[in-house]
């Protein structure tokens, strides 16, 4: 079973989430904050992570996924916003398009986008 790390400020949406995921057979594991999120990805065995673009403490969820690009890790990454302004997802959603199994979703969406993104990038 493959695991994925959810992080999120919102424990409501991080309950949401894995719900989400769990229903396609994940195993599920969650944090609280970007820092809990970088810690955990680097001292554990994760085949994927779904991460808030804000999670308040630590670092953003893009720089947490570039990050492990620049480390050369290739884990799959899915990137969750609540954003409304349109130049701000525009410009997110350009930056995740050029880096390698990562997609971005924003959170209004996530119903009906994130379990489809699941299965593709994390099998």
């Amino acid at each position: 079973m493959k695991r994925i790390l959810v992080g999120d400020d919102d424990a409501s949406l991080r309950i949401y989430f894995r719900r989400l995921l769990e229903r396609l057979g994940y195993r599920v594991e969650e944090a609280e904050n970007g820092t809990v999120s970088l810690d955990r990805l680097y001292r554990e065995q994760f085949d994927g992570a779904v991460l808030d673009v804000s999670m308040g403490q630590g670092p953003t969820g893009l720089a947490i996924l570039e990050t492990l690009r620049k480390d050369g890790m290739d884990m799959p990454v899915i990137i969750l916003s609540a954003d409304l302004d349109e130049v701000e997802i525009a410009q997110r959603r350009e930056k995740v398009a050029g880096l390698e199994k990562a997609e971005y979703i924003e959170k209004d969406k996530a119903a009906e986008q994130l379990q489809p993104a699941a299965k593709q990038l994390f099998g």
